[in-house]
């Protein structure tokens, strides 16, 4: 007979004052408790870095998020989150650019939905990857009116924003897919039923 248990996985807590250096696959993320998700330095077949989520178990790492798809930084970079609390990717060659600006940061965390999120000392959520999705939806996660999905430029090969993105119009809350480099940008859209 084989029984088979739930058991739950304990968070790994980022705390103040760590950092990430991109060099090389192992050494530039952090995963989540469960191995499932890291967060960290993507590394392209250019040679460049994306600072990105990505599922870690499966042999191709598929990316599902990236703070700098059309920024991608180069080998030496560091990710940090500071002792004040903010959240910084400080290039090799360049000026730093804030993933979070705020001061109210206790510590991070790679959860095992995918999301990385930053917490202050009372444990509630003060920024998250989930309120800007770049090309892809996690279970779990919602696109708001107020964001846009975007598709790569040419797959696994270049993530730079594409000519296509998705949305849900405000107005009447129908999902829009639109070409950005076209002139009549509207594809088609979902017609929600009035219930």
């Amino acid at each position: 007979m084989l029984l088979c248990f739930n058991v739950p996985s304990i968070a790994v807590s980022i705390e103040l004052g760590s950092g990430i250096v991109a060099r090389s696959a192992t050494s530039s993320s952090w995963r989540s408790s469960s191995g499932e998700y890291a967060f960290g330095f993507y590394h392209l077949v250019s040679g460049r870095y994306l600072v990105g989520i990505w599922f870690d178990k499966i042999p191709e790492k598929t990316l599902v998020w990236s703070t700098n798809r059309d920024n991608p930084v180069e080998i030496g970079s560091s990710i940090n989150l500071t002792r004040s609390g903010q959240f910084v990717i400080q290039p090799l060659n360049g000026a730093s650019f804030s993933i979070y600006e705020g001061t109210n940061t206790a510590s991070a965390e790679m959860k095992d939905d995918g999301n990385f999120v930053l917490k202050n000392s009372l444990s509630n959520v003060i920024w998250q990857s989930f309120d800007s999705p770049t090309d892809t939806l996690m279970l779990g996660q919602t696109l708001n009116t107020s964001r846009k999905l975007y598709s790569n430029a040419n797959g696994s090969l270049d993530y730079s924003t594409g000519q296509y993105s998705l949305e849900i119009q405000q107005s009447d809350g129908n999902i829009v897919p639109t070409t950005i480099h076209l002139q009549d940008h509207s594809n088609w859209k979902t017609v929600l039923p009035n219930c």
